[in-house]
């Protein structure tokens, strides 16, 4: 489990293509990028691996729009994949964010415009990510957000879900890695939890609640971090009343 997306790229004008891409390079390195010139391509390219974790696609293209592409895409394989779509203008937009397009970019756009929509497409990632739970009689897969934490022990990682434990692939570190930008929190070497659950830090006992009962051990490293995390939660909640 890492960062690596595999990410489609589309656009019929060179110039925006080259930009769209040196700018994805360097904001994201590690991100694997296939690149289109057209709409045909595009769908070539979703042909050929029909399972992107990211769009970037030109509204307008031709052979295929971007509503096309996108359609396709739907009624080909059902993968939900992250979209953004890119134009210059803007009466495509209520269509596009009605189709579920993660964002919208208007040409011409800044780099730290990009970052935004980078941002919200790792975290769509995220919230559509799934987790395979290992059992005797078969592999299910779980929605990352309803995990309350992953733990490390006897030299395998655990997810706690429902009260329930169970095995998964991949180490505590790559799981780290990739949900503590998204609600995640390392809270000691063998546990990682989902700050949506979290119910009560006990500083006496330095230990964790969970809303399901699951209480964990808090190591004295992390302490600091977590009582901030919690303060500043705290502070939230009352200007929220």
């Amino acid at each position: 489990m890492n960062d690596n997306l595999c990410v489609l790229v589309a656009d019929d004008e060179p110039l925006a293509l080259e930009k769209l891409t040196s700018f994805l390079r360097a904001e994201r390195p590690h991100w694997t990028l296939w690149l289109a010139n057209d709409g045909a391509q595009a769908l070539e390219l979703l042909r050929l691996h029909p399972r992107f974790d990211a769009c970037f696609v030109d509204v307008e293209m031709p052979h295929a729009t971007g509503f096309g592409i996108l359609h396709r895409a739907l009624r080909d394989d059902g993968w939900k994949s992250a979209w953004v779509f890119i134009t210059g203008h803007s009466h495509f937009a209520v269509d596009a964010f009605e189709e579920g397009v993660t964002d919208y970019l208007m040409k011409p756009y800044t780099r730290a415009r990009l970052q935004k929509a980078i941002e919200r497409v790792e975290a769509s990632c995220v919230e559509s990510l799934l987790v395979a739970v290992n059992s005797s009689r078969a592999t299910r897969w779980a929605p990352v957000r309803n995990v309350q934490a992953f733990m490390s022990k006897d030299k395998l990682t655990w997810i706690v879900q429902d009260g329930r434990e169970a095995p998964i692939e991949g180490s505590l570190v790559e799981w780290e890695t990739r949900l503590v930008p998204h609600g995640f929190l390392r809270i000691h070497r063998s546990a990682l939890i989902n700050l949506r659950f979290l119910q009560s830090f006990n500083a006496f006992t330095s230990r964790v609640h969970l809303i399901d009962g699951t209480s964990l051990a808090v190591s004295r490293d992390r302490r600091r971090a977590l009582m901030k995390l919690v303060t500043s939660l705290e502070s939230a909640r009352k200007q929220s009343q």
